[in-house]
C-alpha cells in the first residue's frame, strides 16, 4: 500500500528537527565524542514484487558525540514512514525530502534508523541503496551492508478486450449472424442470464436454442430457455456443454455468442450505424453496447456484358424519399426509395457507359447519404458476324466495337479452325474495326462459337465471341416429291463462277452429272432420281439432295420427299372369279409391276402392268379359283424393272358360302326356294334338309363355276317354331333357321264376328303399316260404307261391346266398351 506523506506530517517532522537541535545547543544530550563510526544497512526482504513494501533498518555500532544520516532512495522507491530508536525507547523519523531521508542524529542511546518505502510498479530489476554517516567532526562513511534489493520484472497485465460485435454480412434486410465478444466482469454461472437487445434489428418471434451458441475458455455449449420478447433475446447459461456432457464450469474471461443465421434474424433495412446492447447476469450486470456498420450499398443484376446489356440497379439501406442517382459522377436518374429500397432499370448501350472501364453506378439520397458500396458495371468488347448465316468457304465479315484503341487482333477463330487473316488488323482511335474471313470448307454444321482475340494491354487481354450458323448452300428440288426413275431439276447458287458439278447425291445414292457454275455462280441440274444397288431401293421418306462444287469445294442441299408405296383394291372384299382393281402410287416411274395373290402360303401373280411416269399404277386381276372362302389374302405390288424390290401390300377377303331361303316363315306344305353362294364350284349339293328331313329334288341340284345354286322344295310336315335348314357341298357345310307356322286364313268380319249378335257394335282396324283406320259395322244401313271387308289370323282388332255383362269371344272375355285383341 502505498501512503503519501502530507502537509501537516511534513511540519511535523521539520518541528521535531528544531526540537531536537534546540535539545543539544542547550545540552541536554549528553554526547560523547567517539573516536571511530560504523553503520550497517538491512533490508526486510532482499526480492519485492512491484508496489511491495520494504523495511530499511541502518544499524549503529559505533558513534560520535554527535552526528547525522543521509540515506537516497533509487529510482522509483517511495518513501512511506520511518523511525528513530533510542536506548529503550522510540520517535518518527524526523524529516524526508528528495527522495531522501536526512537524520540528525545524538549520541544519548540512539542505537538505529528505520523506514518504510514502496518498490516501484513498473521499473524491475536490481535497486541500490545509498547512504553515508557523518560524525560531528564533519568525518563521513559510507553505510556499508546489503545495499541492493531487486524487483520482480513487471510485466504488463493484459487490457481487456473491447466489446465487439460483428455481422456476417453487412448488407440491408439480410438474414445474418450476429457474433458478439466481450471479458466477462464477473464469472457467468450456469443457470445465470445473459440478455441481448437487438432493437436495431428484425427478430423473429422465436428462436431455437440451437440458434445461439455460447463459448468461452474451458466452456461451450447451446444455451437454453431462449425466449424473444419484443426484440429482447434472454438466454439462460446452460450446465452442459454441447454434445451433452455435464460440466460446472462457468462463463469467464473472454467469451463469444453467435447469434447463428438459423436463428431468423435480418439486418435492419436502413443503413447506418447500429447498436447491439447485452447484458450479463441479467438483470443485475452492467450493460454494455457495441456498434456495427449497415452498408447502404448499390447491387447491379451483372457486372459485366457488352453495350446494351440492361441490368437492374438495387439500392439498399438508404433513406425514403427521392434519390440521385449518378453513373461515372454525372447525374443518371432520379429513383424513388420506399422502405429503404429502390431499384432503376438501366440500358447500357448509351455513350455514356465508357468501354474499358468499370462504370460506377452511385446514389446519394434524400437525407445525403451516399453508398457504402457503390456498384460497378463493365463494358465488355463486342464482335458481330455480318451474316449471321453462312454455308462453308464463303467470306463473313467480323465487326468490333468497345475494344481498347489501337489493339491489335493476334487471332480469329471459327469453331476449332484458325481464320485469322494475314494482313495486320487493329482496332481504330474508337475501338472499332472490321475485316472479312472465310468460314474453313471443313466447318462444322450448325451454331459455331467465333472469337477475335487482341493484344494484351495494362495487364488484361481483350477478347469476344459471337455465334455464326454454318450451314451449306441452298438447293431449289422441283418436284418436291418424286419417285426413283423420275427426273428432278436441281437450282443452286452461291457458288464460284466456273466450279464444276460432277456428281449428285440423293438419299446417299450418287448420280453422275456434268454441270457448270454461270458467272453469277448459279447452277441447274436435271438428274433422274437414281436406285440403289441392292433390292432395298432408295427407300421412302424425306431424303437430303447434296451437290459438291469440284473446283470451289462449296457444298450446296436441298431435300426431296420420296413417298412410300401404296396400293388400294377396289372392291376389298369379292368372290373368287370376280375382278379386282389395284390402284396405287410411289412405284419407280416407268417401272413393271407384278401383282401377286397369296392363298395356303402360296404368293402367285396374278396380273403386271407399268407404272406411269409419276409411280402411280391402275392393274386389275381376277380372284383365283384357288382362293380359300372365307379367308383374308394378302395381295402384293412389287417393282421388279430396274428399279427392283419396292413393295406395298393390301388384304383381300373372299366371303364364305352362305345359305338365302325365299321366305323367313311358311306353313307346312307349302314351297320355298333354297339359294346357296360362295360353294365349292361344279359341286353337287349332298344334304339339304328342313328340320332333319331331306327335301332334295331329283335330281340333287350344284354348284355352277361361281358355286352358286338355287332349288324350291317342298316343306314338309313339321311342328310349329324355328326349324333349322342345313346345305353342304363337298365338305362345306351352312345351317340357318325357318319359322314353320299355321297357313293365314282370309275371313269374312259378318262372319267372324256373328256370335257377338246384337251385342256387337262396331269394330276398328289400324292398319300400322300406312297409318290408316277401317272398320265394320254390323247394322245392315252401314253396309255401304264398311271399310272392312275381312280380317286374318292374328290380326289385332278392337272390338266396340254394348252393355249387358261379360261375353266370351275366342277365348277372351270380352267387356261392355273397347275390348283391343287378336283373332285366332
Amino acid at each position: 500500500m502505498k501512503v503519501q506523506l502530507g502537509k501537516q506530517t511534513g511540519v511535523a517532522l521539520a518541528l521535531l528537527a528544531t526540537l531536537l537541535a534546540t535539545l543539544l545547543a542547550m545540552g541536554a544530550f549528553s554526547v560523547a565524542q567517539a573516536d571511530t563510526h560504523s553503520a550497517t544497512r538491512t533490508f526486510s526482504a532482499a526480492t519485492v514484487e512491484p508496489g511491495d513494501e520494504i523495511t530499511v533498518t541502518i544499524a549503529l555500532s559505533e558513534y560520535g558525540e554527535r552526528g547525522s544520516v543521509a540515506e537516497m532512495l533509487p529510482e522509483g522507491f517511495t518513501f512511506v514512514s520511518g523511525s528513530i530508536q533510542f536506548a529503550g525507547s522510540g520517535s518518527t523519523l524526523p524529516r524526508t525530502s528528495d527522495n531522501q531521508v536526512n537524520v540528525v542524529l545524538v549520541s544519548a542511546g540512539v542505537t538505529s534508523i528505520s523506514y518504510k518505502a514502496t518498490a516501484p510498479d513498473t521499473v524491475g530489476g536490481p535497486h541500490a541503496f545509498s547512504g553515508n554517516f557523518v560524525n560531528s567532526a564533519g568525518e563521513s562513511e559510507v553505510i556499508g551492508g546489503m545495499s541492493m534489493v531487486s524487483v520482480e520484472e513487471y510485466v504488463e497485465p493484459p487490457t481487456p478486450p473491447e466489446p465487439m460485435v460483428s455481422l456476417s454480412s453487412m448488407e440491408p434486410g439480410a438474414a445474418v449472424q450476429i457474433t458478439i465478444e466481450d471479458m466477462a466482469a464477473e464469472p457467468i454461472m450456469p443457470d445465470e442470464q445473459i440478455q441481448i437487445d437487438l432493437s436495431a434489428f428484425s427478430v423473429p418471434d422465436t428462436i431455437a436454442d440451437s440458434g445461439i451458441s455460447i463459448s468461452s475458455e474451458g466452456y461451450r455449449g447451446t444455451p437454453s430457455n431462449v425466449t424473444v420478447s419484443g426484440s429482447m433475446v434472454t438466454l439462460t447459461v446452460p450446465n452442459v456443454k454441447a454434445n451433452g456432457e455435464d460440466q460446472d464450469a462457468p462463463v469467464m474471461g473472454e467469451y463469444t455468442i453467435r447469434v447463428k443465421q438459423s436463428a431468423g434474424v435480418m439486418n435492419a433495412a436502413s443503413g447506418g450505424s447500429k447498436t447491439v446492447k447485452w447484458q450479463e447476469n441479467a438483470p443485475d450486470g452492467a450493460e454494455k453496447e457495441a456498434s456495427v456498420m449497415i452498408q447502404r450499398v448499390v447491387k447491379l443484376s451483372k457486372s459485366s456484358g457488352t453495350r446494351g446489356t440492361m441490368i437492374t440497379a438495387t439500392f439498399k439501406g438508404f433513406a425514403n424519399g427521392s434519390a440521385t442517382v449518378d453513373l461515372n459522377g454525372a447525374k443518371l436518374a432520379e429513383v424513388m426509395i420506399a422502405d429503404n429500397t429502390g431499384t432503376l432499370e438501366i440500358d447500357t448501350g448509351p455513350s455514356k457507359f465508357m468501354a474499358n472501364m468499370a462504370n460506377m453506378i452511385t446514389v446519394q439520397d434524400a437525407a445525403g447519404n451516399s453508398q457504402d458500396k457503390a456498384g460497378s458495371f463493365t463494358i465488355k468488347p463486342m464482335a458481330s458476324v455480318d451474316p449471321e448465316e453462312s454455308p462453308v468457304s464463303k467470306e463473313v465479315t467480323i465487326k468490333l466495337s468497345d475494344w481498347p484503341a489501337s489493339n491489335s487482333i493476334t487471332m480469329v477463330t471459327i469453331g476449332a479452325s484458325n481464320v485469322t487473316p494475314d494482313a495486320a488488323m487493329s482496332t481504330d482511335a474508337d475501338g472499332k474495326a472490321e475485316f472479312k474471313v472465310m468460314v474453313p470448307a471443313d466447318a462444322n454444321r450448325g451454331m459455331q462459337t467465333v472469337k477475335v482475340t487482341g493484344t494484351e494491354m495494362d495487364g488484361s487481354t481483350p477478347s469476344a465471341t459471337t455465334s455464326l450458323s454454318v450451314g451449306v448452300l441452298a438447293l431449289t428440288v422441283q418436284p418436291a416429291m418424286v419417285v426413283p426413275g423420275q427426273q428432278i431439276t436441281i437450282e443452286g447458287s452461291g457458288f464460284v463462277a466456273g466450279d464444276r458439278i460432277t456428281s449428285v447425291s440423293i438419299g446417299n445414292q450418287m448420280a453422275d452429272v456434268s454441270a457448270t457454275a454461270n458467272s453469277a455462280g448459279d447452277v441447274v441440274i436435271a438428274v433422274n432420281v437414281p436406285s440403289a444397288e441392292d433390292t432395298a431401293g432408295i427407300g421412302s421418306g424425306m431424303k437430303t439432295v447434296s451437290v459438291t462444287a469440284t473446283g470451289s469445294g462449296r457444298v450446296a442441299e436441298g431435300s426431296v420427299e420420296i413417298p412410300k408405296a401404296t396400293i388400294m383394291l377396289d372392291p376389298e372384299s369379292s368372290r373368287r372369279g370376280t375382278m379386282v382393281n389395284v390402284s396405287g402410287s410411289g412405284f419407280p416411274s416407268g417401272d413393271l409391276v407384278q401383282i401377286k395373290y397369296a392363298s395356303g402360303g402360296n404368293l402367285v401373280t396374278v396380273a403386271a402392268g407399268s407404272a406411269d411416269a409419276s409411280g402411280a399404277v391402275s392393274i386389275d386381276f381376277t380372284v383365283p379359283s384357288y382362293a380359300k372362302i372365307g379367308s383374308t389374302h394378302n395381295v402384293g405390288a412389287t417393282s421388279v424393272g430396274v428399279f427392283k424390290g419396292v413393295t406395298a401390300k393390301a388384304s383381300h377377303k373372299t366371303p364364305g358360302a352362305m345359305v338365302s331361303l325365299s321366305m323367313d316363315s311358311v306353313a307346312s306344305g307349302q314351297s320355298i326356294t333354297i339359294s346357296g353362294m360362295n360353294f365349292p364350284a361344279f359341286a353337287t349339293v349332298a344334304v339339304m334338309e328342313i328340320g332333319g328331313v331331306d327335301v332334295r329334288p331329283v335330281p340333287a341340284p350344284a354348284t355352277s363355276i361361281d358355286g352358286d345354286f338355287e332349288s324350291t322344295v317342298l316343306v314338309p310336315q313339321l311342328e310349329l317354331g324355328n326349324q333349322t335348314v342345313s346345305v353342304r357341298v363337298s365338305q362345306t357345310t351352312i345351317t340357318t333357321f325357318l319359322n314353320i307356322g299355321t297357313v293365314a286364313v282370309s275371313r269374312d268380319p259378318a262372319d267372324v264376328f256373328a256370335g257377338l249378335g246384337d251385342r256387337l257394335a262396331r269394330v276398328w282396324y289400324l292398319d300400322r303399316a300406312t297409318q290408316e283406320w277401317s272398320f265394320y259395322d254390323p247394322d245392315p244401313d252401314f253396309a255401304a260404307f264398311n271399310t272392312l271387308s275381312e280380317v286374318s289370323s292374328g290380326q289385332v282388332v278392337q272390338i266396340i261391346v254394348t252393355d249387358g255383362g261379360t261375353i266370351e269371344f275366342q277365348d277372351n272375355t270380352l267387356y261392355a266398351g273397347t275390348n283391343p285383341i287378336a283373332l285366332d
